[in-house]
């Protein structure tokens, strides 16, 4: 019978194992290729959802920055509105690289694109109809106003007659009102659109009648009512403009926004239930890839003991062979007589010694093994032994952590924690207005942006706790780990905002201490300290242009006898309404504030002695017709005109003004009271 020797079964029996290892080798690779692509296909699939979620943000800035510029006009948020359309356009080109994942989506990817494209041309077709509203209004219609206002005031003072002069004045007052009704008119008032036509064609019977009277200012009053029509014809014009704008927004705007979140909503729940569905899958290769990586271990493990006996076998048995060979040699050298007895090992001490080597092997292969888990056992008492939440993770799936993040968390092991959520990354959570660390930065890793920007501060917020968040990235065994450190800084962040808090009331506070500083209490408008304050600024200005500055001294007649019949508190009242008349009829450019008592300044800057008596004049005659404070009272008024030197002081000049017009004050008392008394260079005006 034909029997093999040791070697040759140790040969076939190596050869029949490498064989089998060797398909099984092919078949986990063919295992990992499939996994591979199932995990790729989710990493793709979980990064598609983020783009939405970013697209999704950045569409609600764009319509942010769309009702901004719809309220305020600014061309800076049209300029705003245009960056975060070329950023939905970059992120919806980086949606469509994700390839297979988006493939069953491109259709309606495509219509969004389009709406969007839709969007944006109704968006510069209601910017345009803004700017020829504005082309309007600063070009035609303003200095069509300005013509109109000069022409009613050189009319009031030489028209005289009983029809005209009721509608010149309520033309002047209308005037000061339509830009308040113009305003309101752009804000889709239509109840000012009608009362702004009425008014007008009020104006245009009171000039009507006042031109068959006044035939000597006939000229000027057709001119004024031809201005008065081309003013009508503009405020229609800019009517229609906001009728097509209202119409565009209505009907055009607000529909195309709530279809193209709707549609982004759809898109993002149909990659969410994508992503849900592959989510068991991933967790069941994370378990399978664990088992085969151990069998893997153990197949590979066996392998290198058999390629190991067989070397060791190979080498013992030349070694047999020369030692006999020289025995045999010298033996036949010095006794030729006597037949050399062949000395060499048998079959038993050849397996006996093979053994050994075995069990030394075997033991030696224990001790690392159990020297390892001691070491991991050691690793893991120190990382529980940290307060703050660590753990070890290649980016996405967690190899271990401490007791700290488990229990934070609420799983008993990590092996808990990857069956429920693969990646501490799934507990990330966003806040508006918060740079919070999230999955993909930047088209990053969360992991690896924090490495490459570690000269920040990178916080991140899990479970309504914010922690300040530490990454350190190694390279073992081919793949990158990081070490992930989190402190919890939530406290910490409480206490900033009381602290910011309390510095805001401060500020409001200082504020409040400011303006009491600077203001009257009883009127709230300027005391004098503050007139004087201004009044320099004002004086430079006027210097350089050499321009002429007015200051009117109002003071209330027979003020004591309303103290004394009303009383004090009555008397205060009437001071607080009078100084709201004033800030009621200043322009923007004049200073208004208490002198002292009953006495009140204002500082006209630009004006000439003309156009200060005037302005008195016809502050003045309201008082007198209407109630202040309850009471009818008038009021007398000094005025001075000077106009600024070279090398002249502020202090001086204010000074020098305050006495002429106190002395024209003082003149219009003397006279009867309920006047005004002006003067430019020492000369006197009434």
């Amino acid at each position: 019978m034909f029997s093999l020797s040791i070697k040759h079964r140790l040969l076939i029996n190596f050869i029949v194992l490498s064989v089998l290892i060797g398909a099984y080798i092919a078949y986990e690779i063919g295992f990992v290729r499939y996994a591979s692509e199932q995990f790729n296909t989710y990493r793709s699939v979980a990064r598609a959802s983020v783009a939405l979620k970013s697209i999704e943000g950045e569409l609600l800035l764009l319509e942010s920055s769309n009702k901004e510029f719809m309220r305020s006009f600014d061309p800076a948020l049209a300029h705003r509105f245009g960056h975060h359309y070329e950023t939905l356009e970059h992120l919806i080109a980086r949606l469509r690289g994700f390839g297979e994942v988006m493939h069953p989506y491109a259709h309606e990817l495509s219509n969004f694109e389009v709406r969007l494209k839709n969007y944006k041309s109704d968006f510069e077709s209601v910017a345009a109809l803004i700017v020829r509203r504005n082309t309007i209004k600063t070009q035609q219609l303003e200095p069509t106003a300005r013509e109109i206002e000069r022409l009613l005031e050189e009319l009031a003072q030489q028209v005289h007659l009983k029809h005209a002069v009721p509608a010149l004045q309520n033309s002047q007052l209308f005037l000061r009102a339509q830009r308040s009704l113009f305003a309101f008119l752009w804000h889709n008032s239509e109840d000012s659109f009608v009362q702004l036509s009425w008014e007008f064609k009020a104006l245009q019977e009171g000039l009507y009648k006042a031109s068959k009277e006044e035939s000597g200012q006939l000229k000027k009053l057709q001119r004024l009512e031809t201005l008065l029509q081309d003013y009508t014809q503009n405020i229609e014009a800019i009517h229609a403009l906001i009728l097509e704008r209202n119409t565009l927004i209505t009907h055009k705007l607000q529909p195309m926004e709530q279809m193209l979140l709707e549609q982004l909503e759809t898109l993002s729940d149909a990659l969410i239930a994508r992503q849900d569905a592959l989510g068991p899958q991933m967790v069941a290769y994370n378990t399978l890839f664990l088992e085969r990586s151990i069998l893997f271990s153990a197949v590979v493990l066996l392998l290198f003991v058999g390629v190991s006996l067989a070397f060791m076998y190979d080498f013992l048995s030349k070694l047999s062979r020369f030692q006999n060979g020289l025995i045999a040699f010298f033996t036949f050298i010095h006794d030729r007589k006597k037949r050399p007895k062949p000395i060499g090992l048998e079959s038993r001490d050849e397996i006996g010694a093979m053994a050994v080597l075995v069990d030394r092997n075997i033991e030696e292969t224990a001790r690392l093994i159990l020297e390892r888990d001691q070491i991991s056992r050691l690793n893991q008492e120190i990382l529980n032994a940290q307060s703050s939440l660590v753990l070890l993770t290649d980016g996405e799936i967690m190899v271990t952590a401490n007791r700290s993040l488990l229990d934070f968390f609420g799983f008993e092991s990590v092996e808990d924690f990857s069956r429920a959520h693969p990646c501490v990354c799934d507990y990330f959570e966003a806040e508006e207005g918060m740079a919070y660390i999230q999955r993909e930065m930047e088209g990053l890793n969360w992991a690896d942006y924090i490495v490459e920007h570690r000269h920040k501060t990178h916080n991140v917020k899990m479970l309504k706790r914010v922690f300040h968040i530490h990454v350190r990235r190694f390279h073992f065994e081919g793949i990158d780990k990081y070490v992930v450190v989190f402190d919890d800084i939530s406290d910490e962040i409480v206490r900033q905002k009381e602290l910011q808090e309390h510095v805001a009331q401060i500020e409001i506070l200082n504020q409040e201490l400011a303006q009491q500083a600077v203001l009257d209490p009883l009127t709230r408008i300027f005391n004098r300290r503050d007139i004087i304050e201004h009044f320099e600024k004002i004086f430079e200005v006027m210097k350089r242009q050499h321009a002429p500055i007015s200051l009117l001294m109002l003071d209330i007649d027979w003020f004591k006898q309303v103290n004394d019949t009303h009383g004090h508190d009555k008397g205060d009242e009437v001071i607080r309404a009078l100084a709201d008349a004033l800030k009621v009829a200043c322009r923007e450019s004049d200073i208004v504030g208490r002198f002292g008592g009953e006495e009140f300044l204002m500082i006209m800057s630009d004006t000439d002695q003309a156009e200060a008596c005037s302005a008195a004049e016809r502050l003045r005659s309201y008082i007198q017709t209407h109630a202040i404070g309850g009471l009818s009272i008038t009021i007398s008024c000094g005025v001075t005109t000077r106009t600024p030197i070279a090398h002249e002081s502020a202090t001086h000049f204010f000074d020098a003004m305050v006495n002429e017009a106190d002395q024209n004050l003082y003149l219009a008392k003397h006279e009867g009271r309920n006047r005004v008394v002006g003067t430019q260079h020492n000369s006197t005006h009434t």
